[in-house]
């Protein structure tokens, strides 16, 4: 991929921006056809000289065009670049999984090149990684590398700038929508040049890249639209007008079939009915009261009256009540009293101890937990070093292989010395 290959990519503002010396007479063709029918004056504003690219269906509605930023070159090479980068890493990835089968061996052999080679020139990333690479898969290489970089090239031609800066209205499809209809899009054109197993990768790398740059409508989709190619690019075109087109339909069956208002009843509203009145049975109340009564007397006549032990009643039900009710009621209408029941303390011990039991069981998961991932972390270490260190040992296998006939010698020679010379040695046999 050759950054000077971008001339129909729009190295400048010029051609897709309206110019300040168009001719005043020059007009839209839906503000001709809005005059004609209506008479009205078309909208203030610059025209363009000539129509770029096919019109979108927004009928008598005008839209300013998205002006391209300075550095529109620099994102489509970056964009570029991202992606001839991330199909050679692939390959890289495939090949050092096969000649490492231990997972964590070829994963920090593909992290120490890919932080070493991240961030150079796609030409270089692609000569280091294809003299690694063996048979048939260096051949792949070439290939998917030549034609994706086939596609880059051709950029973003004139015609679909013309239609793409005019988009961003609220009946287009929204932002998330697009990215999905352009992956899959994407996907299926990779596919018919590069392996099917390096275009789904590079086509879901780059749609994640664009939506991790969390840029604007406009920018997001000419960030993607390159990695189309010809029929892809129409397909997403012919997508986009019909997705635009059905919000456009509805409202114009709207505006020809309104909605009529439901249709009113036959007869007239009915007002509010009249409610009965209850009746009040006040008598047979009494008498079902006078039968309660009697028989909580005979009950309570049958306990022990001495006020200790199990057998003393609640106030609510030993004492009466000496206010009486005006309806007959014979005790006032407050609720009677709650019964409570002595609390069980044994079971707050036996929460306590459950309590005890799960903070302790937590402490030794954490301890558990913080040994198990000091554990992986130092075989990962291991496994960075043995990827980047090589050693080399060297064995005698002649010889004696025990060292006791080399301590006897010395032991003589220092009794000869000690005999012979003792002031010259200062420090013990055992040293």
């Amino acid at each position: 991929y050759s950054p000077s290959n971008e001339g129909s990519l729009g190295d400048s503002d010029d051609d897709f921006v309206p110019s300040s010396n168009s001719e005043p007479g020059m007009e839209a063709d839906n503000g001709n056809a809005a005059g004609e029918d209506g008479g009205t004056s078309p909208p203030a504003g610059p025209q363009l000289e000539m129509e770029q690219g096919p019109r979108l269906p927004h009928a008598g509605f005008h839209r300013p065009i998205y002006q391209l930023p300075h550095d529109y070159p620099q994102l489509l090479e970056r964009m570029a670049c991202t992606a001839l980068r991330e199909l050679c890493f692939f390959y890289l990835a495939q090949h050092l999984h096969i000649r490492y089968p231990d997972r964590r061996s070829s994963q920090a052999r593909y992290l120490a090149q890919r932080r070493a080679r991240g961030h150079q020139d796609p030409g270089d990333v692609y000569s280091y990684i294809f003299v690694q690479l063996e048979e048939p898969r260096d051949q792949q290489l070439d290939e998917d590398y030549r034609a994706l970089a086939g596609i880059l090239d051709q950029g973003i031609p004139e015609n679909d700038l013309g239609w793409i800066t005019r988009i961003g209205g609220s009946t287009d499809p929204p932002r998330h929508v697009f990215l999905q209809q352009l992956a899959m899009l994407l996907r299926r054109s990779l596919r018919r040049h590069l392996q099917p197993s390096s275009a789904d990768h590079v086509s879901a790398h780059m749609v994640e890249v664009a939506r991790e740059m969390d840029l604007f409508y406009i920018p997001t989709l000419l960030s993607l639209y390159p990695l189309l190619d010809d029929s892809g690019k129409r397909d997403f075109q012919q997508w986009f007008y019909g997705y635009t087109g059905q919000d456009l339909m509805q409202d114009e069956r709207r505006e020809t079939f309104p909605i009529r208002e439901p249709a009113s009843g036959s007869r007239g509203t009915s007002g509010p009915a009249e409610c009965e009145q209850p009746e009040l049975y006040v008598d047979l109340a009494d008498a079902e009261f006078a039968d309660l009564t009697e028989q909580e007397l005979q009950d309570t006549s049958g306990g022990n009256g001495n006020g200790k032990g199990g057998d003393k009643w609640p106030r609510s039900q030993s004492k009466g009540n000496s206010r009486a009710s005006d309806g007959g009621w014979g005790r006032d209408h407050r609720a009677p009293q709650r019964r409570y029941r002595q609390w069980d303390w044994d079971k707050d011990k036996d929460k306590e101890d459950r309590t005890f039991d799960r903070a302790t069981d937590r402490k030794l998961y954490e301890l558990c937990l913080a040994m198990s991932r000091l554990i992986m972390r130092h075989e990962d270490q291991l496994s960075i070093n043995r990827a980047q260190d090589n050693f080399v040992m060297f064995a005698q296998t002649q010889g004696v292989l025990s060292a006791v006939p080399e301590l006897l010698k010395a032991t003589e020679a220092w009794r000869q010395m000690k005999k012979e010379q003792p002031e010259i040695i200062t420090i013990p046999l055992r040293t």
